[in-house]
């Protein structure tokens, strides 16, 4: 018979959150065997102590751990368990975006809906404005439009934008061909980083929208498609409104480090870092007043106040 201190199948199943045929399937594989088992009836039962192995194993299982995984994580030590277990979830969380994207390629081309083409634009310069347009996006919980990228085609140019709503990063490039009509949309950031490579070694680039996201077309090379985001990205226009109606100062094309800046243009910050034509982010625009003037010697500065 039986310890009076162990319990059968049914009660330790409803105490580790197991089912009693899972309890069985791990029984069989050795990652769980019970405490006894009663020569005569069969029965399995438990002990208290195996509680707390079979509450994690059901938790790594519910992580999609492999049982092999799971078994080196319950006879580790605790640091080398937390280095398989981040091991894993970043497995998981790669082949999670690697679907999504598949899932993204897949649904732009359900229903066969003809591309609509929005410019075309010479890779390396693409590139080089994609590059630094992202350096202004940020990974927020809850709010994944911040590491998007704005992409407004109107008939004369077309403007990437990015802001993590403390920076702001803007280009405008003069399409080869003039737009044959205006689109905007926000895209993924992290698509658009990790097409870079293929935009830059190609001489054009035509950019095609479809329902959920953009085309990047390229000659001899394999086509690479970016979803678009869902979510609004911060009004920017605010921001850059402001902007124009202050007064220049340094430029450069680096990013800056400047403060926070809100949704009201009277509480633009002032950029204390080199930076490009306005007070914050960057603007690199070629405009008739772009070039930096030497400071003057022995006076006050262009942006100082009197």
């Amino acid at each position: 018979m039986p310890n009076s201190e162990l319990m059968p199948i049914g009660v330790f199943a409803q105490r580790s959150g197991l089912t009693s045929s899972a309890l069985r399937f791990y029984a069989d594989s050795g990652l769980l065997p019970p405490a006894e088992v009663d020569p005569v009836s069969g029965y399995r039962y438990y002990s208290a102590d195996q509680v707390a192995r079979a509450t994690v194993l059901r938790q790594l299982r519910e992580i999609a751990m492999p049982l092999t995984a799971v078994e080196a994580v319950l006879d580790a030590e605790a640091d080398e368990g937390a280095r398989l277990l981040d091991e894993h979830v970043a497995k998981v969380v790669g082949d999670a975006v690697a679907a999504q994207h598949k899932a993204a390629v897949i649904k732009s081309v359900l229903g066969d809906v003809p591309g609509l083409p929005v410019a075309v634009l010479k890779g390396p310069v693409l590139a080089d404005a994609v590059e630094q347009a992202l350096t202004a996006c940020a990974r927020e919980p809850g709010m994944p439009v911040l590491a998007g990228l704005r992409i407004e085609a109107s008939h004369e140019a077309v403007t990437l934008t990015a802001t993590d709503r403390y920076r702001l990063s803007t280009r405008t490039l003069v399409p080869t061909e003039p737009p044959r009509q205006t689109w905007a949309g926000t895209v993924d950031g992290d698509e658009l980083r990790a097409a870079v490579t293929e935009i830059r070694r190609s001489a054009l680039v035509r950019l095609e929208a479809v329902p959920h996201g953009i085309w990047l077309r390229v000659a001899g090379r394999e086509d690479r498609y970016c979803r678009l985001l869902s979510e609004e990205l911060p009004d920017h226009r605010l921001v850059l409104a402001s902007l124009v109606r202050s007064p220049p100062v340094r430029r450069s094309r680096r990013s800056c480090s400047c403060e926070p800046w809100k949704n009201t243009p009277a509480s633009v910050s002032r950029c204390t870092s080199p930076t490009t034509e306005y007070t914050c982010g960057q603007r690199t625009t070629n405009t008739p007043d772009s070039r930096s003037r030497p400071p003057r010697r022995g006076g006050p500065s262009r942006s100082g106040s009197n």
